[in-house]
């Protein structure tokens, strides 16, 4: 009898020995499946603030896309009234025509969308189409061909211009250099 309870109580240790081991095992899956339901959430919550910091800059790049679009019309429509000036045309027309043109330009500076104003050339407002010969200094911007804009601080679109090559120089029958201007 002895024996049989020596050889239960064994028998109980191995049990409780496997259940121990069983236990560790499964403990140890568990915080495995803690660690990595943490990392997805730090992941998710990384996302979260990744988005909202992207939001502003998607909503800026698709109206940018629209306002670019509404300068092809501020075009057309400074066009006509170029055109109308110049015929002589309707002065009703033309008044009617620069009062939907105005309410267009308003409705893009109530949206932060200026006209670059700069007589200097600066790269990064200006596409050069063309340098011509003039008594201007170099680089100096002779005449605008499309306005350009700016959209908050950002080139909406680049002026296109053309500049001076800088003042003609002439030559005198003494073959001495003389600058215009």
């Amino acid at each position: 009898m002895a024996k049989q309870q020596s050889h239960k109580q064994v028998s109980e240790m191995a049990k409780e020995q496997q259940c121990e081991e069983q236990l560790q095992e499964k403990e140890k899956i568990m915080t495995e499946y803690i660690n990595t339901l943490k990392r997805v959430q730090a992941d998710f919550e990384n996302y979260i603030k990744r988005t909202e910091k992207e939001k502003p800059l998607i909503e800026r790049q698709a109206q940018q896309k629209i306002f670019l679009e509404m300068l092809k019309i501020v075009d057309v429509f400074e066009a006509a009234l170029n055109t109308l000036k110049k015929q002589q045309g309707n002065q009703e027309t033309v008044k009617g025509i620069h009062m939907v043109y105005n309410q267009l330009m308003q409705f893009l500076q109530h949206h932060n969308i200026k006209p670059i104003e700069t007589q200097e050339l600066d790269p990064f407002k200006h596409e050069v189409l063309k340098k011509v010969e003039s008594d201007q200094e170099e680089n100096s911007i002779i005449e605008v061909i499309q306005k350009g804009y700016i959209f908050h601080e950002f080139i909406l679109r680049p002026s296109k211009v053309i500049i001076s090559n800088g003042k003609k120089e002439v030559k005198n029958h003494n073959s001495e250099v003389i600058q215009n201007g």
